[in-house]
């Protein structure tokens, strides 16, 4: 099917409604909210695919980082307040019992 052309567009029932006034332009209830929720959801999905990813390819290599490689990346971490706010986000939203621990349970649920 070919795509709608502007006059075609113009001229569709949502369109023509939205101008008469007959849709709301207000935001639904708590869907900011909601969007915040999904994307943060999104985000930490992104990092647990890419950590099982990493994990697999280091078993592969057998390398273990170094306590001193393992600080380093925990000093960078922490001095990113917005990417210390996205990971306290996203593991808040893994546990859910409030224990401030997460189970392999909890993250098999979230998948």
């Amino acid at each position: 099917k070919s795509r709608l052309t502007c006059s075609e567009c113009l001229g569709h029932p949502w369109v023509l409604k939205f101008y008469q006034g007959g849709l709301s332009t207000s935001p639904k209830k708590d869907f900011k909210t909601q969007l915040e929720g999904f994307i943060i959801g999104r985000k930490l999905k992104g990092a647990i695919l890419t950590f099982a990813a990493l994990s697999r390819f280091q078993s592969c290599l057998s390398y273990h980082p170094t306590p001193l490689e393992a600080l380093e990346v925990l000093r960078v971490v922490r001095g990113d307040e917005k990417r210390l706010a996205e990971l306290r986000a996203s593991f808040d939203l893994l546990d859910r019992n409030h224990l401030d621990q997460i189970t392999v349970e909890d993250v098999a649920e979230f998948l």
